[in-house]
């Protein structure tokens, strides 16, 4: 998503991971800041459940500029593989 008003970024990030973890039902687990390319993001862990089936996310969220980037991976809890999972994040690159 692209936003032209400016914006406060840390209220800004914390409605993108208020939604992503409202969509889901779900708790966090654990939230951390990060950076990527210059740009100071936020990653969270949350649990929760879609469909009757109990589950694990993980994501990151980065505004760069004016675009939100958001990567995220979902599995069903206890077959979530955390090396296949970093490794996914990790491959994300901002300019």
């Amino acid at each position: 998503a692209e936003f032209t008003a400016k914006i406060d970024r840390k209220e800004f990030l914390d409605k993108g991971v208020k939604g992503f973890i409202d969509k889901l039902a779900g708790t966090l687990t654990a939230e951390r800041e990060v950076t990527l390319g210059g740009y100071t993001g936020r990653e969270i862990e949350m649990t929760g459940s879609s469909q009757g089936a109990a589950l694990y996310g993980k994501a990151r969220f980065f505004l760069a500029g004016t675009r939100l980037f958001q990567l995220a991976y979902i599995a069903e809890q206890g077959k979530e593989d955390a090396a296949a999972v970093d490794h996914f994040l990790n491959s994300f690159k901002l300019k």
